[in-house]
């Protein structure tokens, strides 16, 4: 069902959020008054949420249904931390949070660089959401005799113990409130924890409030 009504969700959506970037750019003349680019602009927003949020659940539904595998090559891991750490450049300037990464220059690693920067961005961007202005967030790669681990560390609020066990599994809301009102479809986590598991890795998370 999900698969199907895909096409059906994403073309209106596409249009809706293509037509408000023209809107605020005022690509055929000015939109007559500031608060239509501002509507404009909370269209926008709105609608790449709501794409975020089926293109979230979609991705579970195919995790829950077996339809995703991996590619395993060999790729370099450092690099791809450096760049999971650049993607969210923007949004912790936004709130002058420190981004820190450490780790080796280079490490090679066998297994699919896409679903492994999809999971480092996953728990980057939470780590960002939830952390407060002038914050910190830090990411540390480290090579193991039985593999390879990677840190993740914020000092955002904190969760309980029984939150914490909670982590990983689908639709969970730990926060009842963000800045923009909109909490996420609660898959993030899920998705991330799925994907490291193909890995036959390991989503561990540690954190106490405060």
């Amino acid at each position: 069902f999900l698969a199907n009504m895909s096409h059906e969700l994403r073309t209106p959506l596409n249009a809706i959020i293509g037509f408000s970037e023209m809107m605020q750019a005022q690509v055929f003349g000015p939109l007559g008054s500031d608060k239509y680019v501002d509507y404009s602009a909370h269209i926008k927003e709105s609608g790449d949420y709501l794409l975020g949020v089926i293109s979230d659940v979609l991705d579970m539904s195919r995790l829950d249904a077996g339809q995703v595998s991996i590619e395993p090559k060999h790729f370099d891991l450092a690099q791809s931390v450096q760049s999971a750490a650049r993607r969210i450049e923007l949004a912790a300037t936004e709130k002058s949070i420190v981004i820190e990464a450490k780790g080796p220059q280079s490490l090679r690693y066998l297994g699919d660089r896409a679903a492994i920067e999809k999971s480092l961005g996953i728990v980057l961007r939470n780590a960002v959401k939830f952390t407060g202005n002038d914050g910190a967030v830090s990411i540390r790669l480290r090579a193991s005799q039985s593999g390879v681990n990677i840190y993740i560390a914020d000092n955002g609020p904190g969760m309980s113990r029984e939150c914490v066990a909670r982590i990983g599994k689908p639709f969970e809301q730990f926060h009842a409130q963000v800045d923009n009102g909109m909490k996420g479809s609660g898959l993030g986590l899920a998705i991330a924890h799925s994907l490291i598991s193909l890995h036959q890795g390991h989503l561990r998370v540690r954190s106490r409030q405060g």
